[in-house]
């Protein structure tokens, strides 16, 4: 049984090329690739990036994702996520009060000097406000106030943190604290530390899993104490279709922002650290934001359920069997690909009956410049069931006059 790659039947548009040819024996079946890659190059101040297209997975823009950074307010995400969770789970609502320790206003409120929803000593506030008080305005208190409600000691907060994100799969991340802050004078990424990959991977989470709150990320402003803040995400109110989510700053890993948008039918979600000042920040977003959407367009190899070929099958009542898509097969490209986008079936053959329909027997490979972008599962259009001896004989006489020729 060789690995086979035949003639396509769908039909070529234009701008595109079937891609028709043999495979030689003992070829080594390709890794199946779930996340496409269609980078077309983009230079950044960045040192770190990761963007993706949420609809489709292509990795639209990868620069040392898994390098580790200091969180800073980064960090903030996975105290929502807890925070979020505890509100689906009924432990808390909206309206549940959270004291303002000593600790919290000390550490985050306004005598700390750093971002903060300004909350006084002692104040109780609502776990909403507290929210918005995070999100918006990244305040370090409105952080610290709801992990020690929830958890009795931030310490323990972050004890659930890092449980919560090796559950999910962060495997590059690690917390200290519920704001990111740095732990010394002289912050290394080893007491805390995130990635890029880790916080986009953080991102769709959130998007997925609270649809309810993540509304929340995109609120412009809120005022707290008499003193109005607008949101800290410098690119929620440039047009661009951005709808959260946070951004942060330390000297160790510069200025950073997980930032995800949409526009019409397509979500981007994009991580990116490394910046070296707040404006080179707001407009290598922009630059970004706007490539992700420009720069690709999204293309339809073959709708569901299309026959795009025939496997051959030995030892059964039919010779071949249709091969069929079993979802639809898209994939986002530059928007120069033209002719240098190709594609091939490939199935290990030939098919030995029974054939099952509707069971995986190949794959549609989608290549860019002869490299695999994408590959889409290939199904049995119909069932093939074992032939009798004749059928049998005449299949094995056939494999040993032609079968070396495919």
């Amino acid at each position: 049984m060789v690995l086979r790659s035949n003639s396509l039947s769908v039909p070529k548009w234009r701008g595109f090329n079937w891609r028709a040819g043999f495979a030689l024996a003992f070829v080594i079946v390709a890794v199946w690739q779930p996340a496409a890659r269609a980078q077309a190059g983009f230079a950044t101040e960045a040192t770190s990036v990761l963007m993706i297209d949420v609809g489709t997975g292509t990795t639209l823009l990868s620069k040392n994702p898994d390098a580790p950074v200091a969180p800073a307010s980064l960090a903030k995400l996975m105290t929502a996520e807890r925070v979020f969770a505890a509100l689906a789970e009924g432990r808390v609502n909206l309206g549940t009060p959270f004291k303002i320790s000593e600790y919290a206003w000390r550490t985050g409120g306004g005598p700390s000097g750093t971002s903060a929803m300004f909350a006084d000593l002692n104040d109780q506030v609502s776990a909403g406000n507290l929210l918005r008080g995070m999100i918006i305005q990244s305040g370090n208190d409105a952080a610290i106030a709801m992990a020690e409600g929830l958890a009795g000691s931030e310490a323990d907060f972050v004890a659930d943190m890092n449980k919560r994100a090796a559950e999910l799969g962060l495997a590059g991340s690690q917390f200290a604290n519920a704001t990111g802050l740095p732990l010394t004078a002289t912050p290394t990424v080893e007491s805390a530390k995130v990635t890029m990959r880790d916080m986009v991977r953080l991102a769709r989470h959130l998007q997925d899993a609270y649809p309810d709150k993540y509304g929340l990320f995109s609120e412009p402003d809120f005022e707290w104490n008499g003193i109005f803040q607008r949101n800290r995400n410098p690119v929620l109110s440039a047009n661009l279709g951005v709808d959260g989510l946070q951004t942060g700053f330390t000297d160790a890993s510069g200025y950073s922002a997980v930032i995800s948008a949409r526009r019409g039918n397509r979500r981007l979600v994009l991580a990116a650290s490394g910046f070296k000042t707040i404006e080179s920040r707001a407009s290598g977003l922009r630059e970004l934001i706007e490539w992700g959407f420009d720069a690709f367009v999204l293309r339809q190899i073959a709708a569901q359920d299309t026959i795009v070929g025939m496997a051959d099958v030995f030892g059964g009542t039919a010779p071949t069997v249709t091969l069929m898509t079993a979802e639809a097969a898209s994939v986002l490209v530059p928007v120069d690909a033209g002719e240098r986008l190709s594609a091939q079936l490939v199935y290990r053959g030939p098919l030995r009956a029974p054939v099952v329909a509707g069971t995986q027997v190949g794959k549609l490979m989608v290549r860019l410049d002869n490299e695999v972008v994408r590959e889409f599962p290939l199904v049995a259009g119909e069932a093939v069931v074992p032939g009798g001896m004749r059928e049998r004989a005449m299949g094995a006489l056939k494999e040993l006059a032609f079968g070396w020729l495919r």
